[in-house]
């Protein structure tokens, strides 16, 4: 299990370590270098703390430095003591920099390979990480929840006739209302193409079908509007137990879609896990 320290936690750590490279520093004499010993607490609180943080650990690293090493015999004239702390002080706040801008590159990175680029969705591999933690928590709390695929009627129609270009808006106007439409907890994911999925939290069977009755309504409406004859074919399961594996739960709930799409199109079928209940 990852361990989230606290912001104050690692400054107050930080600081500790600096103190006690500060104690190393001194006793040495001019026996050894400190600079690379005082850049391990510098590093620790600008990536576990922030930017912030890791300029304030810096600069006490740089003074401490600068204190641990007077004593010089000859003494050192001031120029030179001013130019080894400008130095230390710019070596420590460039690594702050240089670690912050990595940190923030690397979350981006990371956020971006959970996001479909075209409708800003989640995408299939962030809505199954999202579905394992609702299961793992629909056993903790035997909460229920819902899950639905959706696929889009005739979006194939649309891109034969007006090009890919309006299938994308399509796929984008699609997007948007599903987000409109549902809560904020709820997730919305493009899993590919023209299909879709909805992860509804803590949504029981009667709430589920409401949900769906509004979104066969609204959706073909605004469809309709952009002058796009497209419709919505819903599989849906509320899982009142929690499956054994995701797997177990797409796998029932792709079996109704494929029976709303079998049956004409245009519908959903909602389904409750286990059956009977």
């Amino acid at each position: 299990m990852k361990v989230q320290l606290s912001k104050s936690l690692v400054l107050t750590l930080a600081s500790a370590l600096v103190v006690l490279a500060g104690v190393g520093d001194k006793v040495s004499g001019d026996d050894a270098v400190f600079t690379l010993i005082y850049l391990g607490p510098v590093a620790l609180a600008a990536w576990n703390a922030g930017r912030t943080e890791g300029m304030l650990v810096a600069v006490l690293a740089a003074l401490t430095s600068h204190l641990a090493n007077r004593g010089h015999f000859p003494p050192l004239s001031a120029a030179v003591q001013f130019w080894n702390l400008a130095t230390e002080l710019g070596v420590f706040t460039s690594t702050v920099g240089l670690l912050g801008a990595l940190k923030q590159r690397l979350e981006f990175e990371s956020e971006r390979a959970l996001v479909d680029p075209l409708t800003g969705l989640k995408n299939r591999r962030a809505f199954e990480e999202a579905a394992l933690v609702e299961i793992d928590r629909a056993r903790r709390y035997g909460r229920p929840f819902t899950v639905a695929l959706i696929d889009l009627d005739d979006f194939k129609r649309v891109n034969d006739t007006l090009g890919h270009q309006a299938g994308d808006q399509v796929l984008v106007a699609v997007s948007s209302t599903l987000r409109r439409l549902l809560r904020s907890v709820d997730i919305v994911a493009r899993l590919g193409g023209d299909e879709f999925a909805l992860l509804l939290p803590e949504t029981a069977l009667s709430e589920a079908a409401t949900v769906f009755r509004d979104l066969l309504n609204e959706v073909p409406s605004r469809m309709q509007e952009r002058g796009w004859t497209v419709g919505l074919s819903v599989g849906a399961v509320t899982f009142d137990a929690p499956p054994a594996t995701l797997d177990a739960a797409l796998n029932a709930v792709d079996q109704l879609l494929y029976e709303v799409k079998d049956s004409g199109k245009g519908g959903v079928r909602l389904s409750a896990w286990p059956s009977g209940s």
